[in-house]
C-alpha cells in the first residue's frame, strides 16, 4: 500500500513538472518578448552579433552534465532532458539554427524523452519473475523429485522456471515418492514446500 501510494505521489509529480514545462513551452515567445524582446524573434545572425553564440559542443556538454547529474539524483527523469541537449546537439552539427529554436527543440525533445518512458517503456519493464511474491503463485505449480524424503531428511523438487526465487526448495509428502516423479505444490510450511504426486 505504502509502494504504491508513494508511486502514485511519484507519476503525479512527473505529471505536474511536465505540464509546467508544457506551458512554459507554449508561452516561450510571449515571456521571451517581455523579459527579452529581441531574443523571441532573433535570427542565428543576430544572436551571434549580441555574442549569443552556443555551440553543438555546448549542448553537448550541457547534456552530459544531465545524463551524469542521474548518477547522483536516481529518478531517472533527469536523464531524458540531458539525452534532449545531446539530440540539440546533433541538429547544431546538422544545420545552424537560433538559439530560441535551440531552447525550443530541447524542451520539446526532452518532455518527449520523459513522456515516452514514463507511458511506453517504463510499464512493459515491470519485473515478471515470481521471486518475492507471495504464497499463492507456488500453488500448482508443477516440479521434479531429484531426492526423495526419507525419515531422516527432506527430499528434494527441482522446477523448470524458478519459483519464488529458487529452482530447488526441500519438500515434504504424505504419500511415498520415488526420483523422477511429478509432484505439485500445495502448501508452504516455512521454507518446505508440501507436495502431492500427480
Amino acid at each position: 500500500m505504502i509502494k504504491a501510494e508513494f508511486s502514485d505521489r511519484v507519476d503525479k509529480t512527473w505529471v505536474f513538472r511536465i505540464g509546467l514545462w508544457s506551458v512554459l513551452l507554449s508561452y516561450w515567445n510571449r515571456l521571451a518578448l517581455l523579459f527579452l524582446p529581441k531574443l523571441s524573434i532573433m535570427t542565428r545572425k543576430e544572436t551571434d552579433e549580441m555574442g549569443i553564440n552556443v555551440q553543438y559542443w555546448h549542448w553537448l556538454v550541457f547534456g552530459m552534465i544531465l545524463v551524469i547529474a542521474e548518477i547522483f539524483v536516481p529518478s531517472f527523469t533527469i536523464f531524458w532532458f540531458g539525452l534532449g541537449g545531446i539530440l540539440v546537439a546533433v541538429v547544431l552539427l546538422i544545420t545552424d539554427i537560433s538559439f530560441t529554436w535551440q531552447l525550443f527543440t530541447w524542451a520539446i525533445a526532452s518532455c518527449g524523452f520523459t513522456f515516452l518512458w514514463f507511458k511506453y517503456i517504463r510499464p512493459k519493464m515491470a519485473d515478471r519473475t515470481r521471486a518475492g511474491l507471495s504464497r499463492e503463485a507456488a500453488m500448482g505449480e508443477t516440479g521434479q523429485v531429484i531426492r526423495k524424503p526419507d525419515e531422516n531428511r527432506r527430499g528434494i523438487v527441482r522446477f523448470t522456471t524458478p519459483l519464488l526465487g529458487s529452482e530447488e526448495w526441500s519438500f515434504i509428502c504424505e504419500s511415498q515418492v520415488a526420483v523422477g516423479d511429478r509432484v505439485r505444490v500445495v502448501d508452504i510450511s516455512g521454507n518446505t514446500l508440501v507436495v502431492k504426486s500427480e
